[in-house]
């Protein structure tokens, strides 16, 4: 991928408005762009006017705080500083506008960089305008033997910092006033210009009225003598005073500035021109996951709001986790698992801003998703329990590519209907379920085998003989099925003709109870073919399975037969 790379260079400059704080410049710029081609074209040439603002015999960071913010405020972004890096010994030009960059690496200005400001300005707080009104004047004494009263021209921009007790934190930015040419004393005064020396910080109460400490503003009084030009700067030593009250109207400011036998007085008042907008975005709370990296969030900042209406609200700057996403009402960025701190710049069309920044955590609250396999029905295979091949289950979920699947089935399975409940959790501690029916049924009737002795009875003489039956029974799901002797039978009548008339054939049988010994009668029909006593046996399983076998008892006609 080319990249194009900008570079800057001052082609040449003339100094407009001289102090000791900071010079300011109106500067041709050439502007070079090397797209990748091992050569630079110079594309801005010599005829882009810049405001640049600095001052060569001060550090760099002497300069900085002390021009910035007016760089920003007249301009509105497009704007650079001079400072000197006596690392190097050389000048640095450093981008005064919305990145707060020089030379590609982050620096720290009089104001803050932190996420979400439009820097410079004060970090995710919003800056009122005020227009300053006719009364606004300077007083400027020389000596205690001449003096000058001039309109103070300018504009200002100050943060009244809520908080839960006050007094509360002040800000004061983009302060700075000048004036028109007067004499003093036959002494031509090319200006006088009042600002802060980067943000002023001071304290208000409930009531607006703050306080800003000596030392955070500065007055220079600049002049010609003697066909030299000169310049004085004063501190305010004393606090400077004033009321602000974004509901109310109104706005004031007094302060004095003295040095050897030069003074000034400063006595402001304004109105409020424009109030800042509101920056606010969604999301608000916690953002759910979307995926094993993070979120994919589209951060929307439709919620911010302005006094004059939506609509005027012209720049969105977005920043998360200290990198730049970007501008325009909506960005769309990956958020990783934890908090991440997010911040939106809004700027109106005034250039009053807003910025707000908060911290959004990505969690993960939403179980994966479990499919146990199909429901099972099987044949029982032991008394112990069946073992089951239950099939496979999935796992899915969002935001963890890696799950384990377990269950609570048994080893082996008892008859009836268990429920096998599958679980998966995720790496956030969240768990899935869902249940599967494995039913083992018993279908299977036991097997049965009954034999009896003796099994012919001989000599037919009437006699009640002993028969003693043996059973041999199995089931495959029950260890111990029932069985009972449901019925026996002779194929003659017990008082058949020929057979001695004795009755009953059959004695001491319980039907319908595990009997195994009985009495038959050796005795047969003397016409018939011989007598067969059938005994009849049943085996019943714990499911309810029954199977029937028969056996035979045998009086002969003959002995032979």
């Amino acid at each position: 991928m080319r990249r194009a790379w900008l570079a800057m260079a001052l082609i040449g400059c003339s100094d407009e408005l001289p102090n000791d704080r900071g010079v300011w410049y109106l500067c041709n710029v050439g502007i070079s762009v090397d797209t990748g081609s091992g050569s630079g074209d110079l594309t801005g040439g010599a005829g882009l006017q810049l405001r640049v603002c600095g001052n060569p015999g001060l550090p760099a960071g002497d300069v900085n705080g002390a021009c910035i913010d007016q760089c920003e405020d007249d301009l509105g972004g497009f704007c650079f500083g001079l400072g000197y890096d006596s690392g190097s010994d050389e000048f640095e030009l450093f981008e005064c506008g919305p990145d707060c960059f020089a030379n590609g690496t982050p620096i720290q200005t009089g104001e803050s960089c932190a996420d979400g400001s439009i820097v410079p300005g004060p970090p995710a707080l919003a800056q009122a305008d005020v227009t300053l009104d006719p009364t606004a004047r300077f007083v400027l004494d020389v000596d205690d033997e001449s003096s000058g009263e001039v309109l103070a021209q300018g504009a200002l921009k100050y943060t009244a910092v809520p908080c839960d007790t006050a007094p509360c934190p002040f800000h004061l930015a983009a302060f700075r006033f000048t004036t028109p040419d007067f004499e003093i004393a036959d002494v031509p005064i090319t200006g006088v210009l009042v600002q802060s020396a980067g943000l002023a910080v001071g304290t208000i109460d409930a009531a607006g009225n703050f306080t800003l400490p000596p030392g955070q503003v500065r007055a220079s009084v600049n002049f010609h003598a003697d066909g030299d030009r000169g310049s004085i700067t004063l501190t305010n030593a004393a606090p400077m005073t004033g009321h602000a009250n974004p509901n109310a109207d109104t706005f004031t400011i007094n302060g004095q500035f003295s040095q050897d036998e030069v003074s000034v007085s400063l006595m402001l008042s304004g109105f409020h021109t424009n109030l800042p907008p509101v920056a606010d975005f969604t999301p608000r709370a916690d953002v759910e996951c979307t995926g094993p990296q993070g979120a994919q969030v589209t951060l929307d900042a439709s919620p911010s709001t302005d006094p004059e209406g939506e609509a005027d609200i012209g720049f969105f700057r977005w920043r998360a986790r200290g990198v730049n996403l970007g501008s325009g009402p909506q960005v769309s960025t990956l958020l990783p698992f934890g908090a991440s701190t997010v911040g939106l710049g809004v700027v109106d069309r005034q250039l009053a801003r807003d910025a707000l920044v908060r911290t959004l955590t990505v969690v993960d609250t939403t179980p994966p998703t479990v499919t146990a396999p199909p429901d099972l029905a099987v044949e029982c295979t032991s008394p112990g329990g069946t073992p089951v091949a239950l099939g496979t289950a999935t796992a899915a979920d969002v935001c963890d590519a890696t799950l384990a699947l377990s269950n609570d089935a048994p080893a082996a399975f008892s008859l009836g209907a268990t429920t096998v409940t599958w679980s998966s959790t995720d790496d956030a501690s969240n768990t899935g379920t869902d249940t599967q029916e494995v039913r083992v049924a018993d279908t299977t009737p036991p097997a049965l085998a009954v034999t009896v002795t003796p099994a012919v009875l001989w000599p037919p003489n009437h006699a009640l003989v002993p028969i003693e039956a043996r059973i041999d029974v199995r089931d495959v799901c029950d260890a111990n099925p029932t069985v009972r002797l449901v019925s026996i039978v002779s194929n003659e009548p017990d008082d058949a003709r020929g057979d001695g008339h004795t009755a009953p054939d059959v004695q001491g049988a319980a039907l319908g109870a595990d009997d195994r010994g009985f009495l038959l009668r050796a005795e047969r029909s003397g016409p018939g073919a011989g007598r067969v006593y059938t005994i009849t046996y049943e085996a019943r399983d714990a499911s309810g399975n029954t199977t029937r076998t028969q056996a035979t008892v045998t009086v002969p006609k003959s002995r032979g037969r």
